[in-house]
């Protein structure tokens, strides 16, 4: 009977000191609000800089938007994310205020849930929509294999967001990151606006030099290409997934009168070229061709939307990369062959956004239509061509990754 006794009061004041520690690490998060989602108040050199969180990324924006309520919105992936940055003076000069929303490892599908999600509040009149020819490369008749994304701003969602950004362990982990970065100089971090200014890297680069960071990427992108279908329809006439979810978005924006500037991605040349070894030049073409024949299209039907392409080999996409063991040179407008830099992103945005006097460079990127799209197509491949010369190194380089991962 004693030994009862016993179990029960010790499991008694477990139970109670569990409580009382989950009330203190509930306090300390929402005191320190890694993730913003509480707004609680800020004061810099204690919790003014928040970590870039790993967890909850696409609820975390929902939330982080709908306090800004944009009226200009960025969608894509990390490189979107890391690229497109918000408080470019371009948005400011239109009367546009900006939220970057882009998700790592997103798709199309996220990417429309986000822009429905965002054009309900009536305020949207502007979307860069970053777009990646690896997300519609599908096997014929079945949607791509990505990572499952869930849709942005639901009731359910935002009470989830809440509970595990007070009570669960990655929140309490944030929490502590959140005052260990304080300080810093260079801290992995994400802004209020959505923008991640991938600050961390510098120092990655510094330490390891751009040709290690290059290495790695490429190493991956060769086996991610290996692994790609050579396919971009739905086959027998059907839409293939990506290409209506784009549709969809188009429809969304002519309903909620908003401009929409699909981006394709200016990608390194080093990635070019380890497209075109993997085989999938000729669909890059063609699934440029399908983007303008969706976006004209939609212009038909009333929608505002314009294809810009960055994704052709040229002086700022053929940049060249330090040799191995350069640990000196930075590179000026790419992290690695799978991520450019702000920099960049601001000339895209620049371009983009019809802004030429904010250093738009002339020569970069083309706003695709029925009538240029072939002529643009054939300069990309011939430049393609030109750059092997120009740059043996990295031909060779895309070649043996390929062989690597071939049987």
């Amino acid at each position: 009977m004693l030994i009862a006794e016993r179990r029960r009061w010790f499991a008694k004041r477990f139970a109670a000191l569990v409580v009382i520690f989950a009330a203190a690490a509930a306090a300390f998060d929402l005191a320190v609000d890694p993730y913003r989602v509480f707004g609680s108040p800020e004061v810099v050199g204690v919790n003014a800089t928040k970590p870039r969180p790993d967890v909850m990324v696409a609820d975390i924006k929902s939330i982080l938007g709908r306090r800004i309520n944009p009226t200009a919105l960025i969608l894509g992936n990390s490189r979107a994310e890391i690229g497109f940055d918000p408080q470019h003076p371009a948005f400011r000069l239109r009367g546009l205020r900006a939220f970057n929303a882009a998700v790592p490892g997103s798709g199309t599908d996220y990417a429309v849930a986000a822009f429905a999600f965002f054009s309900a509040q009536r305020q949207l009149r502007l979307a860069v929509v970053g777009v990646d020819f690896l997300d519609f490369l599908v096997a014929p008749g079945q949607s791509p294999a990505g990572n499952p994304i869930p849709e942005p701003g639901s009731a359910a969602a935002t009470i989830r967001t809440g509970v595990l950004a007070a009570l669960s362990m990655p929140a309490l982990r944030d929490s502590v990151k959140t005052l260990a970065i304080a300080n810093q100089q260079n801290p992995a971090t994400l802004r209020a606006d959505g923008f991640n200014p991938l600050l961390d890297y510098r120092d990655i680069a510094a330490r390891d030099g751009y040709s290690t960071l290059f290495s790695e990427r490429a190493q991956k992108a060769a086996l991610l290409l290996a692994r790609q279908p050579h396919n971009l329809s739905g086959g027998s006439h059907v839409d293939s997934a990506p290409y209506a979810e784009v549709r969809r978005m188009l429809r969304l924006a002519r309903e909620s009168n908003a401009d929409v500037r699909l981006v394709i991605y200016p990608y390194h040349l080093l990635l070019m070229l380890q497209i075109d070894e993997a085989g999938l030049w000729p669909l890059l073409e063609r699934w440029k061709m399908d983007l303008t024949t969706i976006a004209e299209e939609a212009r038909r039907e009333g929608t505002r939307v314009a294809v810009w392409d960055f994704a052709c080999p040229d002086d700022l996409t053929a940049e060249p990369i330090p040799a191995d063991g350069d640990r000196r040179t930075s590179m000026r407008w790419y992290w690695e062959a799978g991520h450019f830099k702000k920099e960049l992103g601001d000339r895209v945005l620049s371009k983009v956004l019809g802004d030429s006097g904010l250093d738009a460079s002339m020569d970069f990127g083309v706003e695709l239509d029925s009538e240029n799209v072939g002529d643009r197509i054939q300069s990309c491949r011939r430049r393609l061509q030109e750059m092997r010369t120009r740059h043996p190194d990295m031909a060779r380089v895309a070649a043996s990754l390929h062989r690597a991962t071939q049987p």
